[in-house]
């Protein structure tokens, strides 16, 4: 194409006539399309005004391995998740969205487990090691009997951590928080003891790193 022609993207019919300071206002009549293909001289570059909207779409590389993608995720979603809410709203409504967040996050937490077993033909570690690993760890474990409750409301097989916990109702709290702040209460009760479930799911990460390493997967601390 000769620098300073305008010709149809589809059907490469010469537009010359039709474009007349910035987009056509008629379709290619060969074609129909509305879409050009313009070849700029020097010239042409300094003085063309175009005024338009180009759309763009991409997405992240997978890393060839479920675990590591989740692992990315969960770090990068850690933080936002189980600190104080960036709404400043104070309402009921606000306490079930922080909450929804929070336990959504501790599921997929939990299901690093499935991400490493789908993996574990690439990595090694087998299926048993890892339910072994999660059924000795008191976080994890429990981490694991919460996820489920959130997914399954009423558990009907053995608990990972040895005993049923108890979701407790949600509330907002300005406690310990900056001003005009608030955060989440979202208490576990669990045998016999009461734990925040944003302090379950910040410890339980710590506890995963420190399995991922154990395992000489390349896990960067969360």
């Amino acid at each position: 194409m000769d620098d300073g022609t305008v010709r149809c993207t589809q059907c490469g019919a010469a537009r010359d006539k039709e474009f007349v300071n910035g987009a056509p206002t008629a379709p290619c009549t060969a074609c129909g399309s509305m879409a050009v293909t313009v070849a700029l001289t020097a010239d042409i570059r300094a003085a063309l005004t175009f005024t338009g909207r180009l759309d763009m779409e991409w997405s992240p590389a997978p890393s060839g391995l479920a675990w590591l993608d989740r692992w990315k995720y969960l770090c990068h979603e850690r933080a936002t998740v189980t600190g104080p809410p960036t709404e400043r709203l104070r309402s009921a409504e606000a306490v079930h969205r922080a909450e929804e967040r929070l336990t959504s996050f501790m599921v997929m937490e939990f299901h690093l487990r499935d991400c490493l077993i789908s993996d574990r033909a690439k990595t090694g570690i087998a299926r048993g090691k890892i339910n072994k690993a999660i059924k000795s760890n008191p976080t994890v474990s429990l981490l694991a009997d919460v996820a489920n409750t959130v997914k399954h409301v009423h558990l009907n097989q053995p608990p990972w951590s040895g005993s049923y916990p108890t979701i407790g109702q949600p509330s907002g709290t300005t406690a310990d928080c900056p001003e005009d702040a608030w955060r989440l209460n979202l208490p576990i009760l669990h045998d016999g003891k009461t734990v925040e479930a944003a302090d379950l799911a910040r410890v339980a990460m710590d506890e995963w790193w420190t399995l991922l390493c154990g395992w000489g997967l390349p896990a960067h601390k969360p």
